[in-house]
């Protein structure tokens, strides 16, 4: 029987693959950050955790030894599938600046048929992590990490109906992450109920929060599949991606900066550096946490430290207004993204003044991304960081205004938090080839 009436935004319930909670000992011993949150020694960290961890799937450079383990895991039980289809209620609640803050989303899956029409992106893709998830998907063809959406509900009936769906309800999983966030899992088997969640949705475009690389594979396997001739053997295929859906009017939607280390450049000079930023920028010296602060109350004002003379230096640079008025500034550059901060500093500072261009970029040269603004600031205590670039995060009005013109941010423009953790439900494939 559908559970769903097919429109263009249609999230479908399907049958998730949970971990079996009396054979791994608790889900923290098993579930992650996204896969391009886990550094090396993270990845190590959680592989002393548990044989079943879900890294050893999402962070396994042999993609057929990460099918193994996965296949072996449905074999044995370890994860098992849910008797009927569902769409799942995911709560995360966490700390963030002195408050408690909570959102609910739901997981379910989307068609990918014409997902141009109401999924939007935001960011770039990078070729090397594309090929890395393509390899992963084709050997283990499943689902294993969330793409992270979001829709506009200014009324907020979405969340009032997850919240009247829940009320009441334990959750089935209940998990706390390394960052100290609660993360609780309700699937949702009753058809009215699975009606009123695509209802409140209301036929809204989605927008991509986290989860590009994502998203583009999944695109990119269904049309290797197509192209083969297979064809969906169950609701749960290649056809459809694995999804979490977020209202972004949320209380609890929060983004976070993602600041920028400059490194290994051959030409690099401080004293050459500051009189090339003067022609764009009003300059004003500091201490870097006052530098860091004006960065935050200010518009288009960035924030940069070197090390010079074994002590760190650091400088707020606010663009003149005289070129925030010059309709010929970043001419090249559309509208939309025009006065991004994120565009700002990659067209203006980091092409335009330090030379790394675009295509430099998108190879992974010169620049290094940091969520924390200290480990950033300590690589140029350590000489590991050249120059670092501050900046505060992009809005979520940005995001939206961005992605449904079709547009691109450079990679790491936003981190939204808290992440989606992996694990929680899995989607595995059923193909008729």
């Amino acid at each position: 029987m559908r559970l769903y009436n097919a429109r263009m935004t249609d999230i479908y319930p399907f049958r998730g693959y949970r971990y079996a909670a009396e054979v791994v000992g608790g889900l923290e011993n098993v579930v992650t950050q996204p896969y391009d949150k886990i550094s090396d020694d993270l990845r190590e960290v959680y592989l002393r955790r548990s044989p079943f961890n879900i890294v050893r799937v999402i962070r396994n450079p042999d993609y057929e030894d990460a099918a193994r383990h996965l296949n072996e895991w449905i074999h044995r039980g370890v994860l098992r599938q849910d008797e009927q289809p569902a769409l799942y209620v995911y709560e995360q609640t966490f700390p963030f600046e002195g408050e408690q803050l909570s959102r609910r989303g739901v997981i379910g899956l989307i068609a990918l048929d014409d997902p141009a029409s109401v999924v939007h992106g935001h960011e770039n893709v990078l070729e090397e992590p594309l090929q890395d998830r393509l390899r992963l998907i084709r050997a283990t063809e499943a689902n294993e990490g969330l793409v992270f959406t979001l829709f506009s509900d200014p009324s907020r009936s979405f969340d009032d109906t997850l919240e009247e769906i829940v009320k009441g309800s334990p959750p089935a999983a209940e998990v706390s992450d390394d960052f100290g966030v609660l993360n609780r899992l309700w699937p949702v088997h009753d058809p009215g109920a699975v009606r009123r969640i695509q209802q409140s949705l209301g036929g809204s475009p989605l927008f991509i929060a986290d989860g590009h690389h994502r998203f583009q594979t999944s695109l990119l396997f269904h049309r290797e599949c197509r192209e083969k001739g297979w064809r969906p053997r169950a609701p749960e295929s290649f056809d459809k991606r694995m999804v979490a859906v977020f209202n972004m009017e949320s209380e609890g939607m929060r983004i976070l900066p993602t600041h920028r280390g400059i490194v290994e450049m051959a030409q690099w000079d401080p004293n050459l550096f500051l009189p090339r930023l003067r022609e764009k920028f009003r300059l004003r010296f500091g201490d870097v946490e006052d530098v860091y602060q004006a960065v935050r109350r200010g518009d288009h004002v960035f924030g940069f430290a070197w090390l010079e003379s074994g002590s760190v230096r650091a400088v707020a640079a606010e663009l003149d207004p005289k070129w925030a008025t010059n309709p010929d500034f970043l001419g090249s550059v559309p509208e939309p993204l025009r006065f991004l901060d994120v565009i700002l500093l990659h067209h203006v500072v980091l092409d335009e003044v330090l030379g790394v261009k675009p295509e430099d970029v998108a190879a992974g040269r010169f620049v290094r991304y940091y969520r924390e603004r200290e480990a950033l600031l300590e690589d140029v205590r350590q000489g590991e960081v050249q120059l670092a670039c501050l900046l505060k995060p992009t809005s979520l009005q940005e995001v939206k205004h961005v992605a449904e013109r079709g547009f691109r941010m450079p990679q790491k423009s936003t981190d939204f938090y808290p992440k989606l953790l992996t694990g929680l439900v899995l989607m595995k494939m059923q193909i008729e080839r």
